[in-house]
């Protein structure tokens, strides 16, 4: 890549089709263009795999690789993209998550103005009324606070899709502990706090949240409390892969 900062976007897909290209499509808008895009198919299906196949060729910025079985959460996609990533930052994006077409260019400027290792922002939440969330509406605005580590400790204060990191401290410091199947984000971010990465708040919006009764954490969501004891137990340690 370039001389000037580069990223990779790290998409973990299991079975997205058409929301798959929408997602894409929104990485491919961005007004930054030093960036490309690694699609990590976890056992996905064929009907996926095709569309998969589809977006490799109509565009030289994405790139793929497949596993044969599919590992149950997003984690080891994660990390495989993180370990073939050629930019100097890895971003988070969910396959059925939408970037804003401005995100690189606002994550680049909390990155420049103040130093950062990792950058997280505000997230616009999109309802397609197949799930309920209380407290949470369409359109509405999640906006976390200036970063705080006693404050992570308590409450996973990033959404994942907003988030970007220096890829080497993600080499130095660990990506996602496999053996977390939920919270295995809050627990990465406290690591890498832990370990003296600088984050820092993009104060415009960065990406959109697809809420829909297909978002994989409904299946874990009922033990929080556990996992949440797990990410405060595990963030201190080792990261052994």
């Amino acid at each position: 890549m370039a001389d000037k900062e580069s990223f990779s976007f790290v998409v973990p897909v299991y079975d997205r089709t058409q929301k798959l290209r929408e997602s894409v499509a929104s990485l491919l808008r961005q007004t930054y263009d030093e960036f490309e895009i690694l699609l990590i198919c976890d056992g996905s299906p064929e009907p996926t795999l095709e569309v998969v196949d589809e977006l490799v060729k109509s565009d030289p910025r994405v790139r793929t690789f497949q596993y044969s079985a599919n590992s149950g959460n997003a984690c080891r996609g994660r990390n495989k993209g993180i370990s073939i990533a050629q930019g100097d930052f890895v971003c988070f994006h969910d396959s059925d998550d939408i970037a804003h077409h401005q995100r690189l260019e606002r994550t680049l400027w909390a990155i420049r103005e103040r130093g950062a290792d990792a950058v997280y922002g505000p997230t616009k939440i999109l309802m397609d009324g197949t799930r309920r969330i209380d407290g949470i509406h369409n359109g509405q605005v999640l906006d976390p606070p200036e970063f705080d580590f006693e404050i992570l400790r308590q409450i996973n204060i990033m959404m994942t899709c907003s988030v970007a990191v220096r890829r080497d401290a993600l080499l130095r410091f660990g990506g996602f502990r496999e053996e977390m199947r939920y919270r295995e984000d809050h627990e990465t971010w406290l690591r890498l706090a832990y370990h003296g990465c600088k984050w820092s708040r993009a104060k415009d919006l960065l990406c959109y949240y697809r809420v829909h009764g297909g978002n994989a954490e409904l299946t874990l969501r009922d033990n929080d409390e556990h996992w949440l004891e797990q990410a405060l137990y595990w963030y201190d340690k080792p990261f052994l892969q």
